[in-house]
């Protein structure tokens, strides 16, 4: 689900502490049930999203643009899937600090944040 904002020179210079990060296929990058709130902008390769600690099942992919880590973002709650790198990657991390300052002055990225995550969660309902 890709952010569906452009990113306008100001909201770039928003984000002085924003790291782009590579990644080798068959990683982990969060793991469900694990503390965190960064959120990630996957930048190049392709994810793929798993849900259940004994018997996980793939539930999604993610493609260049795509986001994650905002449920623990916006309910400062633990990770509710583990995403993993189906091919090496790059992705860029958002502090969860700053990107809370980003929202707060980008109303439009923040209700598309939102929405994102209430899909997300419908989703996760619908499937248990």
């Amino acid at each position: 689900i890709p952010i569906g904002v452009s990113a306008s020179p100001f909201l770039l210079s928003s984000l002085p502490s924003l790291g782009l990060q590579s990644w080798p296929a068959g990683e982990v990058v969060i793991a469900e049930g694990d503390a965190g709130e960064d959120i990630f902008v996957l930048y190049t390769g392709s994810l793929s999203v798993w849900r259940g600690k004994t018997q996980a099942k793939k539930i999604g992919a993610l493609e260049p643009g795509d986001f994650f880590g905002e449920i623990g973002f916006l309910l400062k709650s633990t990770r509710s899937a583990t995403v993993r790198t189906e091919t090496p990657c790059k992705l860029f991390r958002f502090p969860a600090k700053e990107f809370s300052s980003v929202l707060k002055r980008h109303k439009v990225l923040a209700s598309r944040v939102k929405e994102v995550a209430s899909g997300r969660l419908q989703t996760i309902f619908d499937q248990q």
